[in-house]
């Protein structure tokens, strides 16, 4: 188990804000007793209840054609090469930018890449969001800018993940409950890829 002085370093470093954390939020994140993070979980559960396919990997789908020889040679991508389309899915809230940063400072502190996730959400009203994850101990965390504690995948009931990604894979998602499977995904991912395009321009 983690000591308390590692828990709320660990804390505050993860949360929003770099402060004293709430007792009942530190005490339970230092409950998890924390595995290996350089490792693969052994059984990772798709985030937010929702259902989900692997489209492929980042550093293919989105790479630059000098990293598409990389990957023809058998060599890994540099992240900031793959990454670079995170521009293309920017939200309006700034969340984009909050849950890379956490996503990166967490890959060059170790975490496996299979832990980790940034996510894209959308609520009722066709609203995007973008948080990072965290997967340990069979639970998903959430690394959120519009909160300062860190919550559980199971506090966003009223929004459906539509997108996700690490370095591994990209998968699409969609609400289990829904007869638009993953239509719905990737109408969103249409319409978010389509305002990001013309706020380029």
């Amino acid at each position: 188990m983690i000591n308390q002085t590692e828990s709320d370093a660990w804390f505050g470093f993860m949360s929003h804000k770099a402060r004293i954390s709430p007792p009942d939020s530190a005490n339970k994140f230092d409950r998890l007793q924390l595995p290996d993070i350089r490792t693969a979980p052994h059984r990772p559960i798709a985030p937010f209840g929702a259902r989900e396919r692997t489209v492929g990997a980042p550093q293919a789908l989105f790479a630059t054609n000098t990293v598409r020889k990389k990957i023809r040679r058998g060599r890994t991508a540099p992240i900031g090469d793959w990454l670079d389309m995170i521009d293309y899915f920017g939200c309006d809230d700034n969340s984009v930018d909050y849950a890379f940063s956490k996503y990166v400072s967490l890959r060059l502190l170790g975490f496996h890449t299979s832990r980790l996730r940034l996510v894209w959400l959308v609520d009722e009203d066709g609203n995007h969001h973008a948080v990072a994850t965290v997967f340990l101990k069979m639970q998903t965390f959430i690394l959120d800018n519009r909160c300062d504690i860190i919550r559980t995948d199971d506090d966003f009931k009223d929004m459906v993940p539509f997108f996700s990604l690490n370095g591994a894979c990209f998968y699409i998602h969609w609400n289990p409950n829904s007869s638009n499977s993953a239509d719905a995904a990737l109408c969103c991912i249409e319409k978010r890829l389509c305002k990001n395009q013309m706020l380029r321009h």
